[in-house]
């Protein structure tokens, strides 16, 4: 047995198990649930503390998935005749890591700034807040959903 190898395979596939695990958990499971248990401002509020400190989670399964894909490439996948599928991966896992930064940095700073903008969460209010937080909130998800996907075609290719 390789120790150093099961280590980095360990640290690897525990960075995606918490990546894409989280997405699922929160996006499927916990979202409907606070949403259909809380007015929507306090859902909201509630969702955006839960996601902010997910996407610390995020950032550091998102480092340590660079670090071990890195490593896995460099001391056992043979950079000198790279495999494509390998080759695949790895380029997955560089734009899921874009995708992330951007979700972090971008996407996630706009919707707290709006959120604390935003004066009436009531159905039907015509403040543009409102509009700008629909817009960047389906960025979200899109972004969020592309790193699940993109995720599983890591999975798929490891």
């Amino acid at each position: 047995m390789n120790v150093a190898f099961s280590t980095v395979d360990f640290f690897y596939h525990l960075s995606l198990i918490v990546w894409l695990g989280g997405i699922i958990i929160l996006s499927f499971i916990v979202a409907p649930i606070v949403f259909g248990n809380l007015p929507r401002k306090e859902a909201g509020g509630l969702q955006a503390q839960i996601f902010r400190r997910f996407y610390l989670f995020q950032f550091v399964a998102m480092l340590v998935l660079l670090v071990s894909a890195m490593a896995r490439y460099q001391l056992w996948e043979n950079p000198e005749n790279p495999d494509e599928l390998v080759v695949i991966r790895l380029i997955l896992i560089f734009v899921m890591s874009i995708l992330g930064v951007f979700q972090l940095n971008v996407v996630s700073k706009r919707l707290r700034i709006l959120r604390e903008e935003i004066t009436s969460w009531e159905p039907g209010s015509e403040d543009p807040k409102r509009k700008a937080f629909g817009f960047w909130h389906k960025m979200s998800v899109k972004v969020t959903l592309l790193i699940l996907l993109i995720g599983f075609g890591v999975l798929f290719l490891t």
